[in-house]
């Protein structure tokens, strides 16, 4: 079983975060985990393409947990 190690910010108060396990603050992050919670929202298929180490895993645990939020969100 693979386990997952989060990442906590070195300073007193940390930055508010979307995903507690990806760490980061550039532009190009920034613009990843936007389209992370669009393709959260939509229900389909999605291939997650790239090099070895650049977090593939990471973005993948981020869309299954946002869609995991969303359908235990209650309903106004």
């Amino acid at each position: 079983m693979l386990k997952y190690a989060t990442v906590t910010h070195p300073e007193a108060d940390p930055p508010d975060r979307r995903f507690e396990s990806i760490v980061g603050n550039s532009a190009a992050l920034e613009s990843v985990l936007d389209q992370v919670e669009q393709v959260a929202s939509n229900r389909f298929d999605l291939l997650i393409e790239g090099e070895t180490g650049t977090g593939k895993e990471l973005i993948a645990h981020a869309i299954h947990s946002q869609v995991n939020a969303m359908e235990r969100a209650p309903l106004n």
